[in-house]
């Protein structure tokens, strides 16, 4: 009964989160005015490297550069962070741990992003695509979940070693930075659509941007099965489980240290 009445408390905080960000959108949609900026302009650049291949003309590549900025804009967000830094300690003193907490609170939050921004792209793309197909937004809806998960772990994970060693912005910068480079927002620039990607695409910052993108856009993942793709996602969230529960353990050790 304690583990039901566990879960179901993470499934309202959850819920809660996501509700919120829903009804009061204005703080993603002011971090995510740049977006626009990015897309404009790694659509023109993809446009222009490709001017007269016929490459430009088989490639969609605003829709793709859309959904993958929007996954980039949703990782790691400072806000999230701060706020399971924040509430690490009174969590420790409630009936629902930290742990569960935080997945549940970042879950809710990132979803929520992804759910509105995405319906904010998808909206744009119906107007200014003329190949736009109502598929991609249910695609999208199929991933969003996946998405959230894994970002909520990697929030945990996170929080957990600001509370250790302090916060900085280092290490978030370099996995962000890796995502942009490594995960995909910059693939279709390697070579026309996916084929200049090469052995990138076994990264696992390809399977959380990469491959998400392209699935919404074609309905399958690129250069392997599909189920092979989820497959892989699944051993990568439960590495990620697997560090946040290290991350844990190092700010509750490193609390005891302190006297906390």
């Amino acid at each position: 009964m304690r583990a039901l009445a566990a879960v179901r408390a993470v499934l309202l905080l959850a819920r809660f989160e996501l509700i919120d960000l829903i009804r009061n959108p204005a703080p993603i949609l002011m971090r995510c005015l740049t977006l626009p900026v990015y897309v404009v302009a790694l659509t023109a650049l993809w446009n222009g490297v490709h001017k007269g291949s016929g490459a430009a003309d088989g490639f969609p590549a605003l829709a793709y550069f859309l959904l993958t900025q929007t996954i980039l804009d949703a990782c790691l967000n400072r806000f999230q962070i701060s706020s399971l830094m924040l509430g690490f300690e009174p969590a420790l003193l409630r009936p629902l741990s930290w742990r569960a907490q935080g997945v549940a609170q970042a879950f809710g939050r990132t979803a929520g992003q992804l759910l509105v921004i995405g319906a904010l792209v998808q909206g744009f793309l119906a107007l200014a695509d003329p190949a736009y197909r109502p598929v991609v937004a249910l695609r999208w809806l199929l991933v969003l979940p996946l998405l959230a998960l894994a970002d909520a772990l990697a929030t945990e994970v996170m929080a957990g070693l600001y509370v250790r060693i302090g916060k900085s912005d280092s290490l978030r910068f370099v996995i962000t930075k890796s995502l942009l480079a490594l995960g995909g927002g910059l693939y279709p620039l390697l070579g026309e659509g996916g084929s200049g990607i090469g052995g990138l695409r076994y990264l696992p910052f390809s399977d959380f941007v990469f491959q998400p993108a392209y699935f919404c856009l074609y309905g399958h993942a690129y250069g392997m099965a599909t189920g092979l793709w989820l497959l892989r996602l699944a051993g990568w969230m439960i590495l990620l489980a697997l560090a946040a529960h290290a991350s844990f353990r190092l700010a509750w050790s490193g609390l005891q240290v302190a006297g906390g």
